[in-house]
């Protein structure tokens, strides 16, 4: 597609954090049912955490698709409609900048700290 979008943002302590403890920053994109998104996020600052919440609340996650420290998912829109983009960090205590590359969705709005995406669940332990 060629809607492309560069959102540029910046982890501070005045985010949300996601019950995890990790500093987040939440967008909104209208997706589409049958398209696919690339969304990818990557800072020079911190190792990059990338989730995609659908309108159903089920989620992907991705913290090292984009090779290193970078996110990557190519995201298969299932249901339309509004769509939770969470660019976080893969560890607490992290502030910086970072760039989120979007292709094949429409402009995206920042939300409010009030509109939450779910944390992403602990790994199982052994």
């Amino acid at each position: 597609s060629n809607l492309h979008q560069t959102i540029r943002g910046q982890l501070k302590n005045s985010d949300r954090r996601r019950a995890s403890g990790e500093l987040a920053d939440t967008y909104l994109f209208n997706l589409t049912a049958g398209t696919t998104v690339h969304f990818e996020a990557t800072s020079a600052a911190f190792h990059t955490f990338l989730i995609v919440a659908s309108p159903l609340g089920t989620t992907v996650e991705d913290d090292d698709g984009g090779g290193g420290t970078q996110s990557m998912i190519d995201y298969e829109v299932q249901t339309t409609g509004p769509h939770r983009v969470t660019v976080s960090s893969y560890r607490t205590g992290i502030l910086g900048n970072y760039v989120l590359q979007v292709d094949g969705a429409s402009r995206g709005v920042r939300t409010s700290g009030g509109v939450t995406a779910p944390a992403p669940s602990a790994p199982a332990t052994p």
